[in-house]
């Protein structure tokens, strides 16, 4: 109740009432400006990817900034990957209405013209836009603030993002006027404490797209779907798989009527708000069957239609289990990882993917390329690779 009295304040896209993740922050002016505007920084997290030390050292303005965040009640975090930040256990759990990264960077290898320079920004960009996807809340939006003049424009931030799953909602010109007290920082190398011209530059709000359940989605879900009918049909044929079409019927009839783990439903019952009677059912009078009565004052077709009335809410809940699901997975997996740090001389696999140099072979191709050495490495999970034989390969 105390929350609701206090009068929403608002700056361009942020509400003092958003729970907002501030990503790859500088000298945080951009945090300070947010939390200035709504006299409190309760609701913000802001983080950078340099300890407070190494900030401090490279921001000597920083420290005001910190101070004054640490005052108004923001919580601070350093050394945030935002291309791992979902697995970072500060920010377990942690949802969020805007994730904001301004002006993301690679660092200064080559010159920002060059297709390995601009390769290196949009594999930061997209590692990011995956982590914000998982730890979004429903309504919530992902903003990228970026110059959009040549050469930044290669960097496709709107592809970027529908590949993760994200759609673009709003592209607005910004301002660093729109924003007192923020100065832009660049961050890295001998002048990382200057500013730099913005010119031509947007915020990309970018938001999810949440489908009925009855519709694979884009981001993986249809590849699960085909996998599923594959097995049963492989199962079902065993030696004769020219007669698939005879089957697939039977396959794909099984698939909707049985209940799917992360759900606990089947699809079928997502679709229509009923169960489906399977032919054994039939055969062997189920407790479903003899239920069943055709004369009963209308009670049947009373009871179809609250399950018709009810299906919305079951779909919402079928989709906060599938979040709970998916989540669990994540837990499991993230658990079983070791971090390792890569060092010069160590061998590697490349996903084929980055250079689709297998594309040819279709979906059976080998995921990874045969082991590289690492000659040089040129920023963070960024490196030069030498083929075994010696050779350098090209920008990759």
């Amino acid at each position: 109740m105390k929350d609701e009295k206090v009068q929403e304040r608002w700056i361009q896209h942020y509400s003092s009432r958003h729970q907002i993740l501030l990503v790859g922050e500088g000298n945080f002016s951009f945090s300070a400006s947010l939390a200035t505007v709504f006299g409190s920084a309760h609701n913000m997290v802001a983080t950078s990817l340099d300890s407070r030390e190494l900030l401090e050292e490279k921001h000597p303005s920083a420290r005001a900034n910190l101070q004054l965040l640490e005052q108004l009640g923001c919580t601070i975090l350093h050394q945030v990957d935002a291309t791992a930040m979902m697995r970072d256990p500060r920010l377990d759990s942690k949802l969020f209405d805007r994730i904001v990264f301004n002006f993301p960077h690679a660092g200064f290898i080559f010159s920002e013209s060059d297709p390995f320079q601009i390769e290196l920004h949009s594999n930061v960009v997209k590692g990011f836009l995956i982590n914000a996807y998982e730890m979004l809340r429903e309504s919530g939006q992902v903003h990228i603030t970026h110059k959009t003049a040549h050469p930044f424009s290669k960097w496709n931030i709107e592809d970027l993002a529908e590949d993760v799953g994200l759609d673009l909602a709003e592209k607005v010109v910004f301002s660093l006027y729109q924003y007192p007290g923020y100065i832009n920082k660049r961050g890295h190398g001998s002048r990382s404490d200057e500013t730099f011209p913005v010119g031509e530059c947007s915020t990309f709000k970018d938001s999810t797209t949440f489908s009925s359940l009855a519709y694979g989605q884009a981001n993986g879900q249809a590849e699960v779907n085909n996998r599923t009918i594959l097995h049963g049909l492989k199962t079902c044929l065993e030696g004769a798989k020219g007669t698939w079409a005879d089957e697939l019927l039977y396959i794909l009839w099984a698939y909707k009527t049985t209940s799917r783990v992360a759900t606990d439903e089947t699809p079928f019952n997502l679709v229509y708000g009923m169960e489906a009677l399977i032919p054994i059912e039939i055969l062997a009078n189920s407790p479903k069957l003899m239920a069943y009565k055709e004369d009963n004052g209308g009670g049947n077709f009373e009871a179809l239609r609250e399950n018709l009335d009810l299906i919305e809410e079951q779909r919402d809940y079928v989709a906060m289990r599938m979040i709970a699901y998916h989540r669990r997975i994540v837990g499991y997996y993230n658990s079983r990882v070791r971090n390792k740090t890569m060092e010069e001389g160590d061998l590697v696999f490349r996903r084929s993917t980055v250079t689709n140099a297998l594309k040819d072979d279709g979906k059976l191709r080998a995921n990874w390329e045969e082991p590289y050495c690492i000659q040089k490495l040129v920023g963070p999970n960024t490196c030069i690779l030498l083929t075994l034989s010696g050779e350098t390969l090209g920008k990759t």
